[in-house]
């Protein structure tokens, strides 16, 4: 045999290992985008189930519900009054009183205005809330409401829900269940991030932290943003996360359970593993990025539709799909840092409860 005959069987060699690699790459991204397929199936059945589960507990609960609502009296009727400093309108107070006539008690009464501007176009949509209204009880709100624009009409609707401790033990037993079946169903990919997180623990804890802040800094620009736009005010989403905390250590423990275990777990897996990883093969890394953080952000908003305050969690979302790409897809590391983003948020409403900290 030559050396040109070595030579040629070592080419040969090389393009046959080459091809084994290119084909053992597609068989692990074909079955990992099908377990991304599962898990996505996972997610919107136990939604689906879960919010359908809901509907036909209320209707059990309230069959009547317009009859229920004709018997909520209004004692004195909506209002809204301005305040103004240096001529400039930056808030206003919302009252009404109602009373609960229906003969039964009621798990939550709540009340919506609507504020629209000259032009009629609306300025906001705010929403407050009072659990267990006994019968004959009376429900007194007066609220501030903090603006940018001067409305100039409102209007205001209201209606009966289960208590907000109903939907905090549901939401959490719904993110249990989401992310121990993620965990069972994708439980190879979780071993394999975790023996990558063990190989080098020192890394990856310092990932996390300069992902946290990352994170940090993304909200510093969102914050930005919106006072360059004129938003003061805080976005729906987090204001019902704020009304759930209440001097009750049933409730705060479970609420830390909700948004800080579960919901990291149950958010990275579906928006980062999942998501990123169907547009990444096609489209790239950027686009994977950017468009799981504009998905992420515009699901924190789209029930209450004040898609302004999306900036903040867009900002974040891509924050946390490149936390993810400079991890090398390595899921711990995003829902660690996911973590330590909710965990001190909750920490500082807790501290806000129970006046240690203000706004």
């Amino acid at each position: 045999m030559s050396e040109y005959d070595d030579l040629f069987e070592k080419d040969f060699v090389r393009n046959n290992a080459r091809k084994e690699n290119n084909i053992d790459d597609f068989h692990k991204t074909v079955s990992s985008q099908k377990y991304n397929g599962i898990l996505f199936l996972i997610y919107i059945i136990v939604n689906v189930l879960f919010t359908f589960g809901v509907l036909m507990y209320f209707t059990y609960q309230y069959p009547n519900t317009d009859t229920t609502l004709e018997n909520i009296t209004v004692l004195v009727e909506p209002d809204i009054e301005l305040k103004y400093i240096d001529e400039t309108i930056n808030e206003a107070d919302f009252t009404v009183t109602l009373k609960n006539e229906t003969g039964e008690e009621l798990q939550q009464l709540w009340v919506t205005v609507e504020l629209f501007d000259i032009e009629d176009n609306s300025i906001g949509i705010y929403k407050f809330s009072e659990d267990s209204i006994s019968v004959n009880g009376i429900y007194i709100i007066d609220e501030r409401i903090f603006l940018n624009v001067e409305p100039v009409t409102f209007e205001t609707n209201y209606g009966i829900d289960f208590s907000n401790m109903f939907y905090i033990i549901l939401g959490t037993i719904q993110a249990l269940t989401m992310a121990v079946l993620f965990i069972i169903v994708d439980r190879k990919s979780f071993k394999a991030n975790w023996v990558q997180f063990k190989e080098k623990p020192l890394n990856y804890i310092g990932q996390i932290i300069i992902g946290f802040a990352i994170v940090f800094g993304s909200l510093i620009v969102a914050s930005i943003a919106l006072e360059y736009l004129g938003v003061t005010d805080t976005s729906q989403n987090e204001a019902t996360i704020r009304g759930y905390f209440v001097d009750d250590t049933f409730r705060l423990v479970t609420l830390f359970f909700m948004l800080c275990v579960f919901t990291p777990i149950v958010e990275e897996v579906i928006f980062r593993k999942v998501v990123y990883n169907f547009f990444q093969p096609k489209l790239g890394n950027i686009v994977a990025i950017l468009g799981t953080g504009i998905i992420f952000g515009l699901m924190h908003v789209i029930s209450f539709g004040d898609f302004v305050q999306s900036i903040p969690y867009i900002l974040m979302g891509i924050a946390f799909g490149y936390i993810y790409y400079r991890s090398n897809r390595n899921i711990y590391v995003v829902i660690g840092v996911h973590f330590i983003n909710n965990f001190i948020t909750y920490a500082m409403y807790v501290l806000i409860l129970y006046g240690y900290y203000s706004l």
